[in-house]
């Protein structure tokens, strides 16, 4: 379970941390199951251990260790982390991943039980897991691919958060330069072009191959305010997720995100549920 300082926030408690491991030994353990590294694992190592530094300033690790779901868990990069520290990791994406013999063999070893699903917009398979089942959900890099209406699947996690849990998500920076959400908007408008991803991209790419909406902290604040009075935004972070280079422009880019933490590339967004009472409230229309 997640242990309580006397403020009423999360404890953080240091004994049970996966060793650092540099990019060599991690991408190793992937690739002796069949996983070698490639260019996701590359991009996103450094974003992997920087969700996992913000999380554990949050969560304390005793036995029998917090229970989390990794929803959207691709190929068990970020589970295998958590596993390492001592969490309860179950692990869930759609079935064409989770069936992967490499996916299953990661499973195996690092002891993370797999959930698969067939639609992520109606998740009925996470049904079979009881309610209040976990003390983290993660949500990583997942929000800003969504292309359907998610109210079917907020009430499948809300229903699987125990109370005093949280769900923690991760996402681009609107403002970042990863996200480029500014610099699009600021091409569309002088190339007499609409707002938001091209043409292009909508034919051509497949659904979650790419960016379909970047998140601002206000925005999601209020998406999460509009789902249900339940929830409660604990705490926002700005991170960086990008190797740095050398370069004078690129040293003053740098500076001016450390100045300025809305710039930086990412946002670490930790969701409470103190209580449930009013369950997902949204409603849809048509």
């Amino acid at each position: 379970m997640l242990a309580r300082d006397c403020a009423g926030g999360f404890g953080y408690h240091p004994g049970a941390m996966s060793a650092d491991l540099s990019f060599d030994d991690f991408s190793a353990i992937f690739a002796r199951h069949g996983c070698p590294a490639g260019r996701y694992l590359r991009k996103g190592y450094r974003r992997f251990l920087a969700t996992r530094r913000l999380l554990m300033e949050a969560v304390a690790v005793s036995a029998p260790g917090p229970r989390m779901l990794d929803v959207g868990a691709h190929c068990l990069h970020q589970s295998v982390l958590y596993a390492m520290d001592g969490f309860r990791v179950t692990a869930a994406d759609m079935t064409s991943v989770i069936g992967n013999p490499a996916t299953r063999s990661v499973a195996a070893e690092f002891g993370i039980r797999l959930v698969a699903y067939g639609d992520l917009s109606d998740p009925r398979e996470l049904d079979g897991l009881p309610a209040d089942s976990f003390d983290v959900i993660l949500f990583a890099e997942i929000l800003e691919h969504i292309t359907f209406n998610p109210a079917a699947m907020w009430k499948s996690i809300y229903r699987l958060l125990s109370p005093g849990g949280r769900i923690v998500v991760t996402t681009p920076n609107y403002f970042g330069r990863r996200g480029g959400g500014v610099a699009r908007d600021l091409r569309s408008i002088l190339s007499l072009r609409g707002a938001g991803i091209s043409v292009r991209d909508i034919l051509e790419v497949n659904t979650y191959g790419h960016h379909w909406r970047l998140y601002s902290a206000r925005d999601i604040r209020e998406y999460f305010r509009i789902l249900s009075p339940d929830f409660s935004i604990a705490r926002i972070a700005y991170f960086d997720t990008g190797r740095e280079r050398p370069g004078a422009a690129r040293l003053i880019k740098r500076r001016i995100r450390q100045a300025a933490p809305l710039f930086r590339d990412a946002l670490y967004v930790e969701i409470g549920l103190p209580v449930k009472r009013a369950g997902i409230t949204v409603r849809t229309h048509w």
